[in-house]
């Protein structure tokens, strides 16, 4: 004889599964309000848009990730990862070499920050 499991579900009724914290919520939260949190999600921010730009101008030229790997003598999945924005570091060497096979300039744009607002 066939046993069920405890904890099966039937067909008609919703799978849900518990929730699990695995750190404390409320200083991650107050971590999130810092300066430091709210470069980290600036400088994220600049990295989507330029991994944007890239894959919009990759796309108008018609090219594979490969032929650019191919192009700048790398593997396919350091591509990959630089047109996903999963890179951490993204060399200035590098943007540039991208930035030639994609037959594009690269600017770079130093720009004063507005003032942080105090909350007052």
């Amino acid at each position: 004889m066939r046993r069920t499991p405890t904890n099966a579900v039937s067909p008609e009724e919703p799978v849900t599964r518990p929730t699990t914290i695995s750190r404390p919520v409320l200083p991650d939260l107050q971590s999130r309000r810092s300066p430091e949190h709210a470069a980290r999600i600036a400088t994220k921010r600049h990295l989507l848009e330029f991994v944007q730009m890239l894959e919009t101008r990759r796309a108008e030229l018609g090219l594979s990730r490969s032929a650019i790997a191919r192009q700048l003598g790398v593997t396919q999945p350091t591509i990959s990862r630089l047109f996903s924005g999963r890179v951490q570091n993204i060399e200035l060497k590098t943007m540039v070499r991208v930035a030639e096979v994609l037959d594009s300039d690269l600017k770079l744009v130093i720009e004063p920050r507005p003032p942080l607002n105090s909350g007052a």
